[in-house]
């Protein structure tokens, strides 16, 4: 995952607004979104070489609140091997019933390659940012609109401030369906950033070049998935006066030249 952009407002009717672009090499097998038969409550992609997900959420029995986590990993030289997946992370969040800031205290970073993680457990939405050479910053988000690339939080490349923007366009008469077309209008930006404007991290000016598109297109490398995950409360129709929460989450899956290859469109309550 490597574009992720997120309005946060927890005592709205729609607390959170969420899309992503996950940015993989195509060679890597993949499942869309779907239930776990191993983990019957995570809704999400899974990586098939690792098992683990970049992005998906979780609805734990008898519980009214979604869980929701995401990952990117961090653009940086680090030339040692982790035995663990980053989407190991994700996995084991929406898997687990832990306040997601003791969620994020609890993650042995020694063994992951560096990542940025957000993680919704239906009350509050925690942020980690883990640079393998400077240490972790971890934190609980206020209310607000956010843009996560490969580098911290709201960091300021083209691709995440042109992303942002599609956040400024929702406006709370939108349908949840209507907030997600505005969602990946932006997410499939493919314009290449000025290279005054690029970010130098190491990987070669061709390389950002390439990667400072919103949607990327290589035959080797791209955007694979784009999702926009719109979470609502509801009233429950089973408890008079209790609110619950549903979720709109809709997945396009794009081919090494970019064109749509599939749709998946699922109401989860």
């Amino acid at each position: 995952m490597c574009l992720i952009i997120f309005s946060w407002y927890p005592h709205s009717p729609r607390p959170l607004v969420l899309g992503a672009n996950r940015d993989e090499f195509h060679r890597r097998p993949s499942q869309d979104a779907h239930f776990w038969p191993d983990v019957p409550h995570i809704f999400a992609g899974r990586d098939l070489q690792m098992m683990g997900t970049w992005l998906g959420l979780s609805k734990h029995s008898g519980k009214r609140s979604f869980r929701l986590a995401a990952v990117t990993n961090v653009r940086q030289a680090d030339r040692n091997n982790y035995a663990r997946s980053r989407g190991d992370i994700t996995r084991l969040f929406l898997a687990s019933d832990q306040p997601a800031l003791n969620y994020c205290e609890s993650i042995p970073l020694a063994e992951y390659a560096g990542f940025n993680g957000i993680f919704y457990d239906g009350q509050s939405l925690a942020y980690i940012h883990h640079n393998v050479k400077e240490g972790a910053q971890i934190r609980q988000l206020p209310a607000g609109k956010y843009a996560l690339s490969n580098a911290r939080l709201d960091t300021p490349w083209p691709k995440v401030e042109r992303s942002r923007q599609a956040l400024d366009k929702i406006t709370p008469r939108n349908s949840a369906q209507e907030s997600g077309q505005i969602l990946f209008e932006y997410l499939q930006d493919t314009r290449i950033a000025d290279d005054a404007s690029l970010p130098d991290t190491g990987v070669g000016l061709d390389l950002e070049r390439m990667l400072s598109a919103a949607f990327i297109i290589s035959p080797d490398y791209g955007t694979r998935t784009s999702t926009s995950i719109i979470i609502d409360q509801c009233l429950n129709s089973k408890e008079e006066n209790k609110y619950g929460q549903s979720a709109l989450f809709i997945e396009h899956q794009f081919g090494r030249d970019g064109t749509k290859q599939r749709r998946l469109s699922k109401q989860l309550s």
